[in-house]
């Protein structure tokens, strides 16, 4: 199998002279009891990361179909910058919509329910959404 340069026995080469930097030795998969680690930022292991995919669905099962990316390109269209960046006094451009009130708890696709943020915020908005409810 070729390495990333296409010369495997170079690479070998360079890695004994010590100036190819090791690969990072992975974390534990985040299936329940799965105890084989993930590589390259995915966060199953082999085994379990088709199962997750099957799990989790398409995303046009899910409802983000052809309608959700129109509403989507419309409110970026409106409000080219981050919401909670603006507040802050930034101006970071938008990347994603989100819901101001999940679709998992009630919430729906119509404008009032959503507004752009950049990626930053949204996967902080989204970290602190899969907390547990207090």
């Amino acid at each position: 199998m070729l390495a990333a340069d296409g010369c495997t026995a170079a690479r070998n080469r360079r890695r004994r002279m010590g100036t190819v930097m090791p690969t990072a030795p992975g974390r534990t998969c985040s299936w329940p009891g799965c105890p084989r680690r993930a590589y390259d930022r995915e966060r199953h292991c082999e085994v379990h990361r088709m199962q997750y995919a099957a799990l989790k669905g398409k995303t046009a099962a899910r409802g983000y179909d052809a309608a959700w990316r129109e509403i989507a390109a419309a409110v970026l269209r409106e409000e080219p910058f981050c919401r909670f960046c603006l507040a802050a006094g930034r101006f970071t451009g938008a990347e994603h919509v989100d819901h101001i009130r999940p679709r998992s708890i009630g919430g729906t696709n119509e404008r009032i329910n959503l507004r752009p943020l950049c990626a930053s915020c949204h996967n902080g908005r989204t970290r602190r959404d899969q907390l547990p409810r207090r």
